[in-house]
């Protein structure tokens, strides 16, 4: 079981970074891989792991909305399994695999 989060940030770098690893310190300790950009797999273990994630997650981006600092943040659904296709380096598909197919482990 897993979802995707992608999210775009705005500003200075040193300002970016901040956000990203706030955003990212919402999905600490879970296994995830980012295969594109901000853009991430997480591997969760129930529909409500991703609900908390989410709130989180929103939480952020409108904490930074109010200190006028833009975070455009997509979520998505919850995915039982599947098999991602496309044109990335060779291994990073093992690694989304670990993450999205239930034949993984």
């Amino acid at each position: 079981m897993h979802f995707c989060v992608t999210f775009e940030l705005f500003g200075a770098a040193a300002v970016q970074k901040e956000i990203g690893d706030e955003l990212r310190a919402q999905f600490k300790g879970k296994s995830w891989v980012r295969p594109l950009g901000e853009t991430y797999i997480i591997k969760i273990t129930s529909v409500e792991e991703r609900e908390e994630i989410r709130t989180a997650l929103v939480e952020v981006a409108q904490n930074r909305k109010a200190k006028n600092q833009r975070v455009l943040i997509l979520i998505g659904p919850v995915i039982e399994a599947g098999d991602y296709a496309g044109f990335l380096p060779k291994d990073m598909w093992g690694k989304i695999n670990l993450r999205t197919r239930t034949d993984a482990g």
